[in-house]
């Protein structure tokens, strides 16, 4: 089994390099590694991994703060990106 870090890198190098999507390294580092979690990424290989602890009833007060809305307009991240590049 891959460690969280190999899976991170793998997914970045899929995306990035294998089938030339525009993408960042967030989405696929936040996937592979679930929780809650502070990263740093250093450069184009290093990603430093700090898990945020919290308290039950704070996590609970977090989540249920939580909003996720559809605005009706769809857009795809690497065109973005390449926008931005």
């Amino acid at each position: 089994m891959p460690s969280k870090i190999q899976l991170t890198k793998e997914a970045i190098h899929i995306e990035q390099d294998v089938i030339k999507e525009n993408v960042g390294c967030q989405d696929q580092a936040f996937a592979a590694h679930g929780g809650l979690n502070r990263f740093n990424f250093i450069g184009d290989c290093d990603i430093k991994t700090m898990p945020i602890t919290i308290s039950q009833p704070r996590l609970a007060a977090l989540q249920n703060s939580l909003m996720l809305f559809y605005t009706g307009i769809s857009r795809t991240a690497s065109e973005i990106a390449g926008e931005q590049n």
